[in-house]
């Protein structure tokens, strides 16, 4: 089975997948996103 996906014209759902790891440790290590963010700023990746 391919891994499940939506996809509209501006938007596109997917799995998340290890290649994903360094923008998702970019984006919460960013003090304006750690204020929506409950677990706080990561130490490592």
């Amino acid at each position: 089975m391919k891994d499940p996906k939506i996809e509209t014209e501006r938007t596109l759902l997917r799995l998340v997948s290890v290649s994903d790891l360094e923008a998702i440790h970019d984006l919460h290590s960013k003090p304006e996103i750690d204020k929506l963010n409950t677990l706080g700023i990561p130490a490592n990746k």
